[in-house]
């Protein structure tokens, strides 16, 4: 499309060029790579020759027309009249000459700005055809979707944790980690509020949606370890947002989110990826309090990894400045803006640039979504999103508490 719309303006733009060339005298114009050479440079530069030629002529012929002029003088009457008749002749032509010059100069603009509209528009087009949006406006998205998880403890046996989120729905509906989510299990010994911005401002309240009971099951008892550790299987859950923390302000009525890829389309070893998040290893707590904010960077696909035997389920970036705590749950997208992975955890050299920083794929989510809730992830994102939520609050919710709370 892109080389059709470019091609018809070509051809108007050197059909009413050449017609300008009849009356200006230019000889060619070039064309280089495609774009026509600005037609006042042309003309400049032709007019600049022709003048050094006119220049070089009356240089030689200087010493005849000395010689000549003195029997100028000696014309007649008649021949006198006949000479200021063809000046006056001479004049005209030339005014009428300049006017329609002028007249396809304007004409050639025109055929200029409608080129520049053309390869506009064509440009348009080509990104709506490739479903392609701009590096620009995919990045600005990501990050408008992602948001920081700030739980502070009220109890000495449990430490206070910050962690990244990611918008998957517009109503408000928050994919995260379960390490991070399982904090919301615990509102009478934890207060968990949803930031956005950067710094990070409280914004919103949520509640548990989905935390995955089997992650719980394997994980319950590193509720209260300093640094535990896990393979990132079964390392999601969904947090739906209920509030404002401003208790005087509104929900908006849509938020910005990020599309799940759902399906088994995972992303290929050296692909480019998005990887958006509020890191916070380096940090002290007064910095995470006041003064977190996002980080995004473009990572690339190094390895893939399975659970099972025949199912890509996890994969690993290699030497991302976000390979640090804070980022777990943070946005993993591809070119196309749309989400992949949540990161998980992350190798533990001493620079990030030695880390790898691995994410479970939205793939993953999606099985084990199904195997324990029995719906799938596009199911339960097309669903009631609140009767979803108190369905789990009341029927699931209580023993997974009471599991975590065996740890306190």
């Amino acid at each position: 499309m892109l080389n059709f719309l470019e091609s018809i303006a070509l051809a108007i733009f050197t059909t009413i060029t050449s017609i300008v060339m009849i009356f200006t005298g230019a000889s060619e114009i070039h064309v280089v790579n495609n774009t026509p050479q600005t037609p006042k440079e042309v003309i400049v530069k032709e007019v600049e020759e022709k003048n050094t030629e006119d220049t070089q002529s009356d240089d030689t012929e200087t010493d005849d027309a000395q010689e000549v002029a003195p029997k100028k003088d000696l014309l007649n009457g008649e021949d006198k009249e006949k000479k200021e008749v063809s000046t006056q002749s001479k004049t005209e032509t030339e005014d009428i000459d300049a006017t329609i010059r002028e007249d396809l100069e304007k004409q050639l603009q025109d055929i200029e700005d409608e080129l520049k509209s053309l390869i506009e528009a064509s440009n348009n087009i080509a990104n709506t055809e490739n479903n392609f949006p701009p590096l620009q406006s995919i990045s600005d998205r990501i990050r408008k979707s992602v948001v920081n998880i700030f739980c502070i403890s009220s109890t000495n046996g449990l430490k206070s944790i910050t962690g990244s989120g990611v918008v998957v729905h517009p109503g408000g509906v928050i994919l995260t980690n379960a390490h991070i989510a399982q904090y919301f299990l615990l509102d009478d010994y934890v207060d968990c509020t949803i930031r956005t911005g950067s710094p990070a401002q409280n914004m919103y309240t949520a509640e548990l949606l989905y935390i995955s009971p089997s992650w719980i099951a394997d994980n319950y008892f590193k509720l209260t370890q300093e640094s535990p550790r896990g393979t990132g299987e079964h390392d999601f859950a969904f947090l739906n947002i209920t509030g404002r923390t401003n208790p005087e302000a509104s929900l908006p009525s849509s938020f910005v989110y990020l599309p799940i890829e759902i399906g088994e389309k995972v992303p290929k070893i050296n692909e480019s990826v998005f990887i958006v998040a509020y890191p916070a290893g380096f940090l002290g707590s007064t910095i995470i309090q006041s003064g977190l904010n996002t980080l995004s960077t473009v990572g690339t696909v190094s390895d893939i990894f399975t659970f099972e035997k025949n199912t890509l389920d996890l994969f690993s970036i290699f030497g991302s400045i976000l390979a640090q705590k804070g980022a777990s749950g943070g946005a993993v997208a591809n070119e196309g803006g749309n989400l992949i992975g949540i990161v998980v955890t992350a190798t533990e050299e001493e620079n990030t640039g030695e880390r790898e920083l691995r994410a479970i794929t939205a793939s993953h989510i999606n099985r084990s979504l199904s195997s324990d809730f029995n719906i799938s992830l596009s199911a339960l994102l097309s669903s009631s999103i609140k009767e979803k939520a108190d369905q789990f609050q009341s029927l699931i919710a209580p023993s997974l508490r009471s599991l975590l709370l065996e740890n306190l």
